[in-house]
């Protein structure tokens, strides 16, 4: 309750028929009151001097003049503990406060007491916003037309229905028939009415609103009640329920209170009363914080909103219950908190929806994997690909990865075997699981056992007291890489062979074999059919290890992938070091020209050497290497690099004149011409070398 002296100007004294007009006006624009009270000679009240009034006195008589002549009204007085209400119903315009005593302790306009009057009811209904937002339960009002004029959070969580889309809009727009318009008709209250939407049942009370006598509108409050129908106490839920659907606060099962900013309780619901095993009587006035754990399950929440002043969500267990509660506090127009309204929701029976929910979240996890499968096609993972020939690796590394079959990368060093094994992985439904490698040649073959296999307690000199885990066994669930398998001593061979048949590992020194789930993938750079004529690879290894064989063509045969990534290193290094360069044509033609025994290795290397050393941001072919600058060899100008049969020599050369007038001319028909052979010879010559790539 409001009353007049909350909101009337304090004044201390009264004006008497000494004070002039001038010392009577200042005091009233002093105070900025709307008047200030007279008295006569004897002290007894005679009216109220007005600033219109004391100035219109000032303009006529002067300001010398008695104030008596400025006023304006009669002995008009409220008694400062006069509610609002009440004052506003008396006729006037501004009136004098007396206090307890009888004596003038104020001034109250009538424009005052309206602005007032208007604050608190715009307060009533921010708060009543709150409280209807605050409830789980949806809520409908509609006019006399049909239109809706109030729609909570609740209304558009089950409708699906955004507040600014249903309200101004007519009710059978928007929502199926929900009986409201019947109840603007009969203006009778229908209660625990039931419909289904789609798989959710929900249940609903219907009220007119009535005003003066004459239907307004209607109030629809539902609740969905699809959790509470599969438990035992379903029907004396919703009887239970039913009864507490009375009004707009009550309507809610989920219990609520209402607090002032110092946590007086200033409103409940039955829910709530219940829930704090206390009555309406006994919780009204109290402080929320003097709730014991055993009465209620909200005061804990109380603080933590004051402190931050915006909603918080927390749960809490007592007994076997679990709750939702959520405070939200509500602001005056000045921006300061006076309301805190906490909900609590009782969320044990959504427990016996568990397994529905994993059937969800196994569902979403598939569709998370085919969406990631479609945001990968296309996707090359990083690597560079825009010759031919990398694209068919790439598209055979896509289809390969869906499965687990073994696959053994093929290739020159540094052709990129590692980071196609990667890409490989990151394809793989093992995807989220890790990726070791393990590099055969470089671990001392004294150690690698027990590197690949893992070792036992005190399995030999110098091992830990607790044993070591294999990179077998860390790949668990995810992928290993043999790095230069054709390195693995042949003594090991036997024992991977083992492994890759039973998928099982027995570390040095144990005798109890580990089961392991790992996706096995094999890079090397020898001829692995070679050392299995030589013996010095099984061939019973050789035929598990190369199920699926990808062939990773060098550099010089995927020219068209040279100026990509020459790009590519450059501006990784350029960033990197935070460097501005770029290349000659000169150069670019240089690195296209050159064969890259190194292949992407060499140039990655290359690239970074020049980046940095580079003396200005353009590098120029006189910066290269001199085996970049040697002009390009003209008739017979071939080589071969190394000590070979010469039939294979002859092929070798064979080879680098196919490919190098194919590089110059683009087609078979000039480069069969510049060889002095007929066009069907190159093209004979072109399929043998790609199928003995192919089958290398």
């Amino acid at each position: 309750m409001i009353w007049v002296k909350d909101i009337m100007t304090p004044i201390s004294g009264s004006l008497t028929e000494t004070d002039t007009c001038r010392e009577a006006l200042r005091r009233v624009m002093d105070e900025e009151a709307a008047g200030w009270p007279v008295a006569d000679s004897a002290g007894e009240f005679v009216g109220i001097a007005t600033p219109r009034a004391l100035g219109r006195l000032l303009k006529e008589e002067g300001p010398e003049t008695s104030c008596l002549g400025g006023v304006e009204f009669g002995p008009i007085a409220f008694k400062a503990t006069l509610p609002l209400e009440t004052a506003w119903s008396r006729t006037f315009q501004v009136a004098a406060v007396s206090g307890e005593d009888g004596q003038i302790v104020g001034i109250l306009s009538r424009s005052a007491l309206a602005v007032a009057l208007y604050q608190r009811a715009e307060f009533q209904v921010k708060e009543l916003e709150a409280v209807l937002n605050s409830a789980h339960n949806g809520i409908v009002v509609i006019n006399r037309e049909g239109m809706i004029t109030s729609f909570n959070r609740a209304a558009e969580r089950f409708t699906h229905v955004p507040k600014e889309k249903a309200l101004g809009r007519h009710v059978l727009d928007v929502l199926i028939p929900l009986g409201l318009m019947e109840t603007l008709q009969t203006g009778q209250s229908e209660y625990s009415q039931k419909f289904r939407v789609g798989r959710h049942t929900y249940i609903m009370n219907r009220d007119p609103v009535k005003q003066e006598g004459k239907i307004t509108g209607a109030v629809g409050v539902f609740q969905d009640i699809s959790e509470i129908e599969s438990v035992s106490q379903e029907l004396a839920s919703v009887k239970a329920l039913n009864r507490e659907l009375d009004s707009v606060i009550q309507s809610s099962s989920d219990g609520f209170v209402v607090t002032d900013a110092a946590g007086i309780i200033i409103r409940t619901n039955a829910a709530f009363e219940k829930m704090s095993l206390s009555t309406a009587q006994e919780l009204l006035g109290r402080r929320i914080q003097e709730l014991g754990d055993g009465e209620v399950y909200a005061h804990s929440l109380l603080d933590v909103v004051l402190q931050r002043k915006h909603p918080v969500s927390v749960t809490e267990k007592k007994q076997d219950h679990s709750f939702l509660v959520t405070g939200s506090p509500v602001f005056d127009e000045e921006g300061r908190l006076v309301r805190v309204v906490i909900n609590l929701r009782d969320m044990t029976m959504l427990n016996q929806l568990r397994q529905e929910l994993l059937e969800s979240k196994r569902l979403s996890e598939k569709y998370h994997l085919e969406l990631a499968e479609l945001r990968q096609r296309g996707d090359t993972g990083g690597m560079i690909a825009s010759s031919p020939e990398m694209e068919e690796v790439l598209e055979l590394i896509q289809r390969v990865a869906k499965v687990d079959s073994t696959v053994l990368l093929l290739g020159e060093s540094g052709v990129g075997k590692e980071g196609m094994a990667k890409l490989l992985h990151s394809r793989s439904p093992r995807a989220e699981g890790p990726f070791i490698k393990v590099n055969c040649g470089a671990i001392p073959e004294q150690l690698l056992e027990s590197e690949l296999f893992g070792y036992e307690s005190g399995a030999f000199t110098g091992a830990r007291r607790e044993g070591k885990i294999g990179m077998f066994e860390l790949a668990h669930n995810g992928t290993l890489l043999l790095d230069e398998i054709g390195d693995l001593p042949f003594n090991l061979q036997a024992k991977l062979l083992r492994v890759l048949q039973e998928r099982e590992v027995v570390p040095v020194g144990g005798s109890k074999p580990r089961r392991v789930n790992v996706r096995i993938l094999a890079a090397t750079h020898k001829d692995l059919e070679e050392m299995v004529r030589l013996g010095k690879l099984r061939e019973d290894l050789f035929f598990r290890l190369n199920v699926v064989p990808i062939w990773i063509p060098p550099l010089r045969e995927r020219r068209a992938d040279i100026i990509p990534l020459l790009h590519h290193f450059r501006e990784r290094f350029c960033k990197k070091y935070g460097l501005q360069r770029e290349f000659a044509p000169d150069a670019v033609e240089a690195f296209y020209q050159y064969d890259w025994p190194g292949n992407v290795r060499e140039l990655e290397n290359m690239v970074e050497r020049l980046i940095v050393m580079a003396p200005g941001e353009l590098i120029t072919l006189s910066l290269l290497p001199p085996v970049f600058q040697s002009p390009p060899e003209e008739g017979g100008g071939v080589s071969v690099r190394a000590l070979m049969p010469l039939k294979e020599a002859v092929l070798e050369v064979e080879r680098q004149l196919i490919e190098r007038a194919m590089a110059k001319y683009g087609s078979t028909y000039k480069a069969a011409e510049a060889l002095g052979v007929n066009q069907s010879t190159v093209v004979r010559r072109l399929a043998k070398l790609r199928r003995k790539a192919t089958n290398a």
